[in-house]
C-alpha cells in the first residue's frame, strides 16, 4: 500500500539564521511559511535564497492492513541534507542530492487524526553551513549566484515522497543482472525482518516481459530469516531471450515476492530490465556483438522555473524524442546523475546511456573528499544499475591531475562490488594527461584500458581548413579516439524564454531575472546600432542565430564522420542546459529553427562527407574535391556506381563525373573503418562568381544523406574601379603593390601640410615617428575633411612608459561588466566595476631604492557572503594584507574600497601577490597603481588600463577596450552580423555573416564601449557567456572628416583570399567618397579637441 504525498499541500519557510531545531520548527509550521508543492525548490518560491529551508505537510491517518505491519516514509531525492520529523518524532537524517532514501516512520504514524511531517533541508552554499560548504560536497557543476556555464545551486525536495505501508518483511532491494549469453537472469534481493527474532520466509522471484503478463520463470526458496538484513541470490532463466537493441529496446520485468505464514500478507518488489552486452573490442564499441559509431548529445539536469524539478513533466519524454529524431543512439550524463524518470525513457525508446554523479567534477581537497565522493557514486549505481540503457559509469570529468584524479584511479574494486556487468569511464576528457593509466575498463575487467584515446575538443568557429584537417585525422588507426566531447552553440533567445516565463506567472525567478538583464543589454545594442536595419524584430535575430548554428554543426559534423579513427563522439548539447546556447534544443524544449535536420542529416548511418578546398576562390583557380563515403555498416561489401557534380549559379554544371567505388569487405583480422575516402581530385573551376556546389550521388544500392557541400568564386572584373588617390600613413610594400596592380594611385604619407582631403590608408603601425606626434598630426587631417581606414586595430595600442618592466605573475583572468555603481564618480565607475581575479600577482623591476606606495582598489561584486572570498597580500614576502574580506572591509556588495602600503624595493623591485585563501574564489583586485615617494606613477594595472592600452591612440574620447569576443573557443560562439551596406556591396550582407563565404575574415576581437558611431556597419554579440558585444566596422564623424574602424582580417588575406579583396576595395570606395572640396580649416578648439581624446 503506497500513499503519494506530492502535490500542493505543503508549505516552505526559509531559516537563515538556522534557529529552527533550536526553536522546535518540527514541531508545526512557522507562522510565515507559503504554501508550495512537492516536488519543488527552494528557490521557486524564495530566489536567490540558499541554505536551510523546511517543509511541511500534514496528512490523514496511516491506517496499516498488516499485522505487526511497517510505515515507511520514502523520499526519491533531497539536495542535499535532510532531516525528517513526524509528528515532532526526529526519524533520521541523509546525505545526497541524488538518490533515494527510506526511513521507518511506524513509531511516530498516528493511525487516528492528522499527522504532521517536516523536513529540514539544507541546501549548501560557499559558506558552511552545519560544517557543510558546498564545494566539498559532491555538487555536480552547481554555482551560486547563478551563472553562464553551470548549473544554479537549487536544493530542496526535489522528487517523489510516499508512504508505504509494509508487512513486517519485506523486500526492500532488488537487482536483476540478465546475461545474454546464457538467458540467466541473476538475482540479488534484501530482504528486511523488522521483528526481533527468526522468521520462516519463502521468497519467490519471477521473470516476464515487462509490457505482457506471462511468466516466463519462476524460483521458490524457503528460508530462515533473521531479524535486520538477509541478502539472497537466485538466478532465473529462459531460452533465447529477446534482445534489448536500439531499434526493439525489449524489456523484461523481474519480480521478487516474500511472505510468512500467511501468503497473503507478501511484499513484493519489481524492476524492469534487459538483456544486452556493451563493450569496447576489437576496435569498437559493440552492442550485443556488432558494432556501433556511438554518438549522442550531453544531458543534464537542469530545467526553467524549477531548475532540479521540470515544471512540464514532458520535458523529460522530449528530451529522448529529439534525441531519436536527430539519429543519436547515446546521451551521455554530466555533472551528475538523470532522473530515474528520464532512464525509464531511454529504457522504452532504446537510448544508450553514458552517466555520471554529482561528484565526478570540482570536488574540492577536504577530509571528506574520498568517503563523499565513494558515496556519491556508489548511491547512483545502486540506484540505476537495473536499467538496460546504462551501459558506461562515468568516474570522473575533465578532473587535472591530484588528489581527486587518483582516488578516481582506485574506485574499480568498488564499483565491480556493486556491477561488473557495465563499461566505466575513468575522466572524460583526460584533463590529468597521465596517459600511463588506461580511459575505460570493459564489462567483468578490473583494470584500466587504454584502447582508445578520450579527448574533449572545441576549435574555433568558423572551423578553417586546418581546424576541419584536423577533425579529419584526430586518433590514429592503432590508437582510435572517442571525441566525449565537441560542439558550438549559438545565441539564447531572450524574447521567447521570457514570454515563456511571463505566461507561467515565473519572472521573480533568478533565472528569468537573469535572462531579462541580459535582453536589457541586447536591446540597448539593439537601438543604438539600429540593428533594425538588419532585422524586423529581435525575435528574428535569435532564430538566425539557430539556424547559422544548425549550419556550423552540419560543418563540424561532416568532418568528424569522414574521421576513419573516430569510434564516436558526444556533442554538447541537447538542450540550453547551463545557461547557454549550446542545446539542439532550447531550454523550454522547442526545437531550434533548422537544427533537427542539420543534425540528422549529420548522423545518417550512411552518408556522403564532401570537402572542397579553398572554399573562395578567384575564377581559373583550383580546388580540391574530396569524397568520404561514412558507411555504418549499411552498405555490403561490393561495387556501386558513384556521380560527383559540380553545379555553379543557375545549375550550370562545371564538372561531371560518374566512377564505380569499391567497398572492402572485412578480412578475419579486422574489419574496415566507418569511413573510406573515394575520390579526391583537383579541378579547375572557370565559371562565374557566385556560390557553387559539390555533389555526390550513389546510384545504386543505398540512399546515402549528405551529398552536397558549397563552395565560392570571385571574379576580378567585377570589382569596383578605385579613383582616389590612396595614401598609405605607413610603410606596407606588400600593401602598396597589391594597389598598384589594382590600379590604385599610391603615394607615402608625408607630415607636409596637405593641399587636399586625403583617403589615408592606416595599418597595423603608426607613421614614423608615432606617439603623439603622428596621432594628432592624423586627427588634424580627418578634421580638415580628410578619410582615414584603420585596417587593424593594432595601431591603436598604446604602451605606457613606466619606469622598470611590470610582470604579472601567476593565473589573472578579467572580469568585465556592463553596470553601473551607484553614487560613485562617474570618472572611476569603470576602473571600479571591472575586476582582475584569481591566483596572482606582479613584479616590478628596474626602480630606485626608496619607498615606493602601493595603491589597491577593491569591489566585490560577485561574492554575496562574507567569508566566500578570502585573500592575503604579500609585498617582498611581508603580508600585508591578511585574510582580507572585501565584504566584510567594505561592508557589503558594489562599495568600493582602497587601501595604501608603503613599501621599500629590494633588488630594485617590488613583488606583490594575491593569494587566494578560499579556493577557488580567487583574489579580486579592481585596479593596483605604484607611486614613487613623489608621487609619480610608476605602473598601473586594472581592466580599464589594459583595455585603453590597446585603444589609447583611437580618436575617440571613450576609449572602450578592444574585446576578444571569441571566448572558449567554438563552444560560446558569438553572432557575427553586416548590415546592407556600401562596403559590402556585391557580398552577402544583412544579418548574420555566412561563416563560409567569409570563413578567412572573421575576427576574434570587436571594439566595445567607445561612444555610438555615425553608423554601425558589422559587429558582433554574444549572448552565450553573459551577454558581450562590439564592433567590427563602424564609421564615424570627426570634423569635416570622418574615420573607418575595422577589425575583420582584410590585411593577412590580401591577395590570397577574394572577400578580403573586395571588402577593402568597397571600403576604399566608401571613404573616397565627399573629397572632392578642398580642406577645411582648423577649428579654434582644436587643441581642447585633442586634449578630450587623449592626444594631447
Amino acid at each position: 500500500m503506497n500513499v503519494s504525498l506530492n502535490g500542493n499541500q505543503w508549505l516552505i519557510a526559509i531559516d537563515p539564521r538556522n534557529i529552527g531545531r533550536q526553536h522546535q520548527w518540527f514541531n508545526t509550521p512557522t507562522p510565515d511559511a507559503k504554501p508550495t508543492r512537492v516536488p519543488w525548490v527552494i528557490q521557486g518560491v524564495f530566489p536567490g535564497y540558499h541554505g536551510v529551508a523546511w517543509y511541511w505537510r500534514e496528512f490523514q491517518r496511516m491506517p496499516n492492513p498488516y499485522r505487526e505491519g511497517r510505515v515507511l516514509l520514502r523520499f526519491l531525492a533531497v539536495d542535499y541534507r535532510a532531516e525528517v520529523w513526524l509528528n515532532g518524532v526526529f526519524l533520521g537524517s541523509h546525505d545526497g542530492g541524488e538518490n533515494p532514501f527510506t526511513l521507518d516512520a511506524t513509531d511516530a504514524v498516528r493511525t487516528k487524526g492528522n499527522n504532521i511531517l517536516a523536513v529540514r533541508v539544507l541546501n549548501p552554499t560557499l559558506e558552511p553551513i552545519d560544517g557543510i560548504n558546498l564545494l566539498d560536497t559532491p555538487h555536480g557543476c552547481k554555482t551560486e549566484p547563478l551563472s553562464t556555464g553551470r548549473v544554479y545551486n537549487a536544493g530542496g525536495i526535489c522528487d517523489s515522497v510516499e508512504l508505504l505501508a509494509v508487512p513486517p518483511v519485506w523486500v526492500e532491494d532488488l537487482y536483476a543482472k540478465p546475461d545474454p549469453t546464457t538467458g540467466t537472469v541473476a538475482i540479488q534481493a534484501n530482504i528486511r525482518n523488522s521483528g526481533g527474532t527468526k522468521i520462516k520466509g519463502s521468497i519467490q522471484c519471477t521473470l516476464a516481459p515487462a509490457s505482457e503478463g506471462h511468466t516466463l520463470d519462476r524460483v521458490l526458496q524457503n528460508r530462515e530469516l533473521p531479524p535486520g538484513d538477509t541478502f539472497i541470490t537466485m538466478q532465473l532463466r529462459i531460452d533465447s531471450p529477446r534482445l534489448w537493441e536500439l531499434n526493439d529496446p525489449y524489456l523484461y520485468r523481474a519480480s521478487a515476492r516474500v511472505w510468512t505464514s500467511d501468503p497473503s500478507e507478501f511484499n513484493e518488489k519489481t524492476t524492469r530490465c534487459g538483456f544486452r552486452d556493451f563493450r569496447f573490442e576489437n576496435g569498437y564499441f559493440r552492442l550485443n556483438g556488432r558494432r556501433i559509431f556511438l554518438c549522442g548529445p550531453l544531458d543534464l539536469v537542469l530545467y526553467p522555473v524549477g531548475y532540479r524539478v521540470p515544471h512540464d513533466p514532458d520535458y523529460i519524454r522530449r528530451n529522448a524524442l529529439a534525441m531519436k529524431m536527430m539519429g543519436f543512439n547515446a546521451c551521455r550524463l554530466v555533472f551528475g546523475a538523470t532522473t530515474p524518470r528520464q532512464l525509464d525513457v531511454f529504457d522504452e525508446m532504446g537510448i544508450l546511456v553514458y552517466q555520471e554523479h554529482y561528484g565526478s567534477w570540482m570536488m574540492r581537497d577536504s577530509e571528506n573528499l574520498e568517503p563523499w565522493f565513494n558515496r556519491s557514486l556508489t548511491d547512483i549505481i545502486r540506484r540505476d544499475r537495473n536499467h538496460p540503457s546504462i551501459v558506461i559509469w562515468g568516474v570522473l570529468n575533465e578532473t587535472l591531475e591530484g588528489r581527486l584524479f587518483r582516488h578516481g584511479t582506485t574506485v574499480l574494486p568498488l564499483i565491480r562490488e556493486l556491477d561488473d556487468s557495465r563499461m566505466v569511464m575513468l575522466n572524460s576528457g583526460r584533463f590529468d594527461q597521465d596517459f600511463t593509466i588506461g580511459s575505460f575498463c570493459n564489462p567483468g575487467a578490473t583494470d584500466w584500458d587504454d584502447s582508445f584515446r578520450d579527448e574533449h575538443h572545441y576549435p574555433n568557429v568558423p572551423h578553417t581548413e586546418k581546424i576541419i584537417g584536423k577533425l579529419r585525422t584526430l586518433g590514429a588507426p592503432e590508437k582510435p579516439v572517442f571525441l566525449s566531447e565537441y560542439g558550438t552553440g549559438g545565441a539564447i533567445d531572450f524574447p521567447r524564454f521570457l514570454r515563456h516565463f511571463e505566461n507561467l506567472d515565473a519572472m521573480h525567478g533568478d533565472d528569468a531575472r537573469y535572462y531579462a538583464d541580459q535582453y536589457r543589454l541586447f536591446t540597448a545594442d539593439w537601438t543604438q546600432w539600429q540593428l533594425q536595419d538588419c532585422w524586423a524584430r529581435p525575435e528574428d535575430f535569435f532564430a538566425e542565430s539557430h539556424r547559422t548554428m544548425a549550419k556550423l554543426r552540419g560543418i563540424g559534423g561532416n568532418a568528424l564522420r569522414a574521421n576513419p579513427n573516430l569510434v564516436g563522439h558526444c556533442i554538447c548539447g541537447i538542450a540550453d542546459s547551463d545557461f547557454n546556447g549550446i542545446g539542439l534544443i532550447n531550454n523550454f524544449r522547442e526545437l531550434k529553427p533548422g537544427v533537427i535536420d542539420a543534425i540528422a542529416d549529420t548522423r545518417a548511418p550512411l552518408r556522403w562527407c564532401l570537402f572542397v578546398e579553398p572554399v573562395h576562390i578567384y575564377r581559373g583557380s583550383t580546388v580540391r574535391l574530396e569524397a568520404v563515403l561514412s558507411n555504418e555498416d549499411v552498405l555490403e561489401p561490393g561495387d556501386y556506381p558513384v556521380r560527383f557534380q559540380v553545379a555553379g549559379p543557375d545549375n550550370q554544371v562545371v564538372f561531371d563525373r560518374t566512377i564505380t567505388i569499391t567497398l572492402p569487405a572485412p578480412s578475419e583480422t579486422s574489419e574496415p573503418p566507418f569511413a573510406v575516402q573515394v575520390f579526391d581530385e583537383d579541378v579547375v573551376i572557370d565559371g562565374p562568381s557566385g556560390q557553387y556546389r559539390f555533389l555526390a550521388t550513389l546510384l545504386h544500392g543505398g540512399a546515402a544523406a549528405g551529398g552536397e557541400t558549397e563552395f565560392h568564386v570571385g571574379d576580378r572584373a567585377a570589382y569596383p574601379s578605385i579613383d582616389t588617390d590612396v595614401v598609405l600613413w605607413s610603410p606596407d610594400p606588400e600593401l602598396a603593390a597589391w594597389l598598384s596592380q589594382r590600379g590604385i594611385r599610391v603615394r607615402p604619407f608625408s607630415f607636409e601640410e596637405p593641399k587636399t582631403r586625403e583617403l589615408i590608408l592606416v595599418g597595423s603601425k603608426p607613421a614614423e615617428p608615432g606617439g603623439q606626434t603622428a596621432f594628432a598630426d592624423l586627427a588634424a587631417r580627418m578634421v580638415r575633411g580628410s578619410a582615414v581606414l584603420f585596417l587593424s586595430p593594432e595601431v591603436f595600442n598604446r604602451n605606457p612608459a613606466w619606469v622598470g618592466r611590470l610582470e604579472t605573475t601567476g593565473t589573472l583572468n578579467l572580469c568585465v561588466r556592463t553596470e553601473k555603481l551607484p553614487d560613485w564618480p562617474e570618472s572611476e565607475q569603470e576602473y571600479f566595476v571591472n575586476d582582475l581575479w584569481g591566483d596572482f600577482g606582479y613584479r616590478l623591476t628596474g626602480l630606485c631604492e626608496g619607498d615606493y606606495t602601493i595603491e589597491l582598489d577593491f569591489c566585490e561584486w560577485y561574492w554575496k557572503k562574507k567569508g566566500q572570498r578570502v585573500f592575503d597580500v604579500t609585498v617582498n614576502g611581508r603580508t600585508v594584507l591578511q585574510n582580507f574580506d572585501i565584504l566584510h572591509e567594505a561592508g557589503g556588495m558594489l562599495k568600493p574600497i582602497a587601501r595604501k602600503i608603503t613599501a621599500r624595493s629590494l633588488d630594485g623591485g617590488l613583488e606583490i601577490k594575491l593569494i587566494d585563501r578560499n579556493p577557488p574564489a580567487g583574489a579580486s583586485l579592481c585596479r593596483m597603481r605604484i607611486r614613487d615617494s613623489r608621487g609619480n606613477l610608476m605602473a598601473e594595472d586594472s581592466v580599464v588600463s589594459r583595455a585603453r592600452n590597446k585603444t589609447g591612440w583611437l580618436p575617440l574620447a571613450r576609449k572602450g577596450q578592444l574585446a576578444d569576443l571569441h571566448s572558449d573557443f567554438g563552444y560560446y560562439r558569438k553572432d557575427d552580423w553586416t548590415k546592407r551596406h556600401p562596403a559590402f556591396q556585391g557580398m552577402p550582407s544583412g544579418g548574420i555573416m555566412d561563416y563560409v563565404y567569409y570563413r578567412e575574415l572573421i575576427p576574434d576581437l570587436a571594439f566595445s564601449g567607445q561612444e555610438p558611431p555615425k553608423e554601425a556597419i558589422a559587429g558582433s554579440i554574444r549572448t552565450n557567456l553573459g551577454y558581450a558585444s562590439g564592433l567590427m566596422l563602424a564609421e564615424y564623424r570627426f570634423g569635416a572628416g570622418r574615420f573607418f574602424l575595422n577589425t575583420f582580417k582584410i590585411r593577412e588575406n590580401l591577395g590570397a583570399y577574394p572577400p578580403a579583396d573586395r571588402l577593402l576595395l568597397n571600403l576604399l570606395a566608401c571613404a573616397g567618397e565627399q573629397l572632392h572640396q578642398p580642406p577645411a580649416e582648423l577649428p579654434p578648439d582644436f587643441d581642447e579637441h585633442l586634449r578630450s581624446i587623449r592626444f594631447l
